[in-house]
């Protein structure tokens, strides 16, 4: 099992980029990545949200 741990994306998922985080290409089931901190990937900036 491999840990990957990470810090805020703050919605900017460019750190997983396939030329940046190289290491996917080996990851399976068994593996994790952890955002330790704001995810931001649910939230979609609508006005709903907004308010």
């Amino acid at each position: 099992m491999a840990l990957f741990i990470t810090g805020d994306t703050h919605g900017d998922f460019t750190r997983f980029k396939k030329s940046i985080f190289y290491e996917q290409a080996d990851l399976t089931k068994d593996d994790c990545v952890m955002i330790a901190g704001d995810f931001g990937g649910i939230w979609d900036g609508g006005a709903e949200e907004r308010h």
